[in-house]
């Protein structure tokens, strides 16, 4: 509860500047990368299984966003989604190999620190969104709300494209168990670990991405 009461608190600090926009302008940003997955929990699980948590964890985003205060502050809704190949599980109770799949959703504000520079341009962005972890496909699954937060340099390629590198964090606000309710060959309804006990763990990720952001007001000027 306290992480939340502090992203509010940043929301807040970040959104007080704004005024009425000279220029509003409306964005659709797209990017790829990879990272380290930081799912303590299951990391140790799998030490103990005698495997290891698979790295890197790929990743993508979409959002679609709108600047205000001449380009001082950026608003996003943002998806993302992400994969984390070749996880094996394996103990006295359960058995896989899964490729790990995680998507969120999420709002975002942007603090842009030099809007006028054409070159290696820096914001920095914190959020809060809702995500699901899924350890096997349909299910074995973790959901929670989720805390962001980003640190990106953009530079001009054309007057309506920039390119940027992101480097991003991701973290689960409360720690859950795996859920399997459809896994018609687990007698237990969550996953459990090799004490017998239900796995819990919060989803988490660092890393980086490289992507584009695409301006849309010369859009805009044609109609």
């Amino acid at each position: 509860m306290k992480r939340i009461f502090f992203i509010i608190s940043i929301f807040l600090i970040l959104l007080s500047g704004i005024s009425r926009a000279e220029r509003d302008e409306l964005f659709f940003k797209v990017g790829a990368g990879a990272g380290a997955s930081l799912l303590n929990n299951l990391s140790d699980e799998l030490e103990t299984q005698g495997n290891e948590l698979p790295f890197p964890e790929y990743s993508i985003s979409v959002s679609m966003g709108k600047t205000f205060s001449n380009n001082t502050i950026r608003a996003e809704a943002v998806f993302g989604f992400s994969l984390l190949q070749d996880v094996r599980y394996q103990n006295e109770y359960e058995n896989f190999t899964e490729t790990m799949s995680h998507y969120d959703f999420a709002l975002m504000v942007r603090r842009v620190f030099a809007p006028e520079r054409k070159i290696l341009s820096p914001s920095l962005g914190v959020g809060i969104g809702y995500g699901r972890t899924n350890l096997i496909e349909g299910a074995g699954r973790i959901d929670s709300f989720e805390l962001l937060g980003s640190l990106q340099v953009d530079s001009e390629v054309r007057d309506n494209m920039d390119i940027f590198v992101e480097l991003f964090y991701v973290q689960g606000v409360s720690e859950k168990k795996f859920g399997s309710p459809f896994l018609e060959n687990l007698d237990s309804d969550v996953l459990l670990d090799s004490s017998g006990n239900p796995l819990k763990d919060r989803y988490g990720v660092a890393g980086l991405r490289i992507g584009i952001t695409v301006w849309l007001r010369a859009l805009e000027q044609r109609y």
